[in-house]
């Protein structure tokens, strides 16, 4: 299953182990690799076995340029992000703003009670140079799942800031309340919660996350859900809420499908056998499905034994997706030009977990490392065909971009007491 990068962050900071079981979950130390400036971009070499484009250039990590001296740096105005919000709290970044807020979560310090994970209630806000602003609470009780919650993903279209929070520090948990901010209103609503489907009994999360993508007017999210007549089995469905909604409510959009990526009013999304069983084993396709309700397979391939779509980002006029492994350095990075139907390609120097952040915008690419394997993180300029490494955090290698706008952590943890994360945020040039 996904595990949220802001979950890690707590259970990396708390300096435990990722669930209240006996499984040990903590980060490895990961392995960053050197990079030298030299050309970002190589031809590829043509329509790979059974995909339906082309792979027209192959992008090097070896070649990424490091962000370099300050007089070098090609972003401009970054802030440095405050991890310590007072109050005994702390501060997670979640996504990003198109106009360069950072979208965080204000969580009380984690601590353990008999052996076990115990945390405090997240209190959602949009981040500056100039501090932190908490969004108002939504009305108390409005969330039927009992107990503190943390908040382990957002996103935001046109201002509306939404996200889900859970009660679980479980990786084998997961229940969600997923609620939204309106600017204009000031107001925080739910827009649906996960007690609509299991009735309080414990369900996992959706296979590869619940990670959350809006829309015009409209939030989608990954939820798994209890399956008919079988017994602890559980299946991968897209659900949706329209944002402006006075009561709670969501709906089912795509059954046996996952990774949804709102573009506008229209919706991509992932089918491969482990959300879908009648597709062979060894095949994948990324759907468009538009508001008419007419569903297309924009891109298909082949998957070897053991590979898997981990991640999806969507922009403009490309699709960007991650193909994940078992093996520690071989996973891969697939960006699609929907207008030309050719592709680059990099490999990450790690295995493309689900966990690991990536994200698009009509400008650049934006990811991070994994656990395992290459822990940079880094941005492909798109118009320039160039990559940047901009930074390396091992156990906690984020990115985030929006707009012009671009985000990636940095963690501190000394040899006593709690560690700290921090973000720096800039405008690419």
């Amino acid at each position: 299953m996904r595990v949220s990068p802001a979950l890690a962050l707590v259970l990396l900071l708390a300096g435990l182990t990722a669930c209240t079981g006996d499984e040990d979950t903590r980060p490895s130390p990961a392995q960053s690799t050197r990079a030298e400036p030299s050309p970002a971009a190589s031809p590829g070499h043509g329509s790979a076995r059974g995909m339906s484009f082309t792979v027209a250039a192959t992008v090097r990590r070896a070649d990424a340029v490091p962000i370099g001296r300050p007089e070098q740096r090609p972003y401009e105005r970054p802030f440095r992000s405050a991890s310590d919000l007072g109050q005994g709290r702390t501060a997670a970044g979640l996504d990003l703003t198109a106009d360069g807020r950072l979208i965080t979560s204000s969580d009380p310090k984690a601590r353990t009670v008999d052996g076990r994970l115990r945390i405090g209630q997240s209190r959602m806000g949009l981040q500056t140079a100039d501090g932190f602003t908490p969004f108002p609470p939504a009305p108390r009780g409005s969330c039927r799942n009992k107990g503190p919650r943390q908040a382990p993903y957002a996103d935001e279209q046109n201002g509306v800031v939404a996200w889900a929070e859970t009660t679980t520090t479980n990786l084998y948990r997961f229940d969600w309340c997923v609620f939204a901010h309106h600017p204009r209103t000031g107001r925080t609503t739910l827009l649906g919660d996960s007690h609509t489907l299991t009735r309080g009994k414990p369900m996992p999360e959706a296979q590869d996350g619940s990670g959350l993508s809006l829309g015009t007017d409209t939030a989608y999210w990954a939820t798994a859900h209890p399956l008919p007549g079988k017994k602890n089995a559980f299946g991968t469905r897209i659900v949706a809420a329209p944002l402006t909604a006075r009561t709670p409510g969501f709906h089912t959009v795509v059954e046996r499908a996952k990774l949804p990526q709102a573009l506008g009013k229209s919706l991509f999304y992932v089918r491969t056998a482990d959300v879908t069983p009648e597709l062979r084993k060894d095949r994948f396709e990324i759907h468009r499905l538009d508001p008419g309700g007419t569903d297309t397979v924009v891109a298909h391939g082949t998957l070897a034994k053991g590979q898997s779509v981990s991640t999806l980002a969507v922009s403009k006029d490309r699709i960007t997706w991650t193909i994940a492994t078992h093996t520690r350095t071989s996973g891969l990075l697939y960006s699609l030009d929907l207008r030309t139907n050719r592709a680059l390609t990099i490999a990450l120097g790690h295995s493309a977990p689900a966990t690991m952040a990536l994200r698009a915008t009509d400008r650049f690419l934006a990811w991070g490392g994994a656990d395992e394997g290459d822990a940079g993180q880094y941005l492909y300029d798109l118009p320039r065909n160039k990559l940047w490494r901009l930074g390396s955090q091992p156990g906690y290698s984020v990115a985030h971009a929006a707009g012009d706008h671009v985000a990636w952590a940095k963690l501190s943890q000394p040899k006593r007491g709690p560690g700290t994360s921090t973000y720096t945020v800039a405008r690419w040039k």
